[in-house]
């Protein structure tokens, strides 16, 4: 109603997931973050809704023939 994320969907807890069988140095360990279950949902939910149409059919001034890194998935394959 008041078109707001809430602040507990906007928290995450970075834990620490070793790369290492027996981590030594603080790059031996890789971040992971762990977020709420509705935010995932609702991104996914706001990503096939808007963002995947809007870039399937985007205005003749914005071009992606000249990006080598993006790559559009489509919705179905997610």
């Amino acid at each position: 109603m008041t078109s707001t994320v809430p602040a507990q969907w906007k928290q995450a807890y970075i834990r620490p997931l070793p790369k290492t069988p027996m981590p030594q140095q603080l790059t031996d360990y890789r971040p992971i973050s762990i977020t709420p279950v509705l935010s995932r949902l609702t991104e996914r939910v706001v990503v096939r809704r808007y963002i995947y149409p809007a870039l399937s059919s985007p205005p003749p001034a914005l071009h992606f023939d000249n990006q080598f890194a993006f790559r559009l998935l489509r919705p179905s394959s997610i």
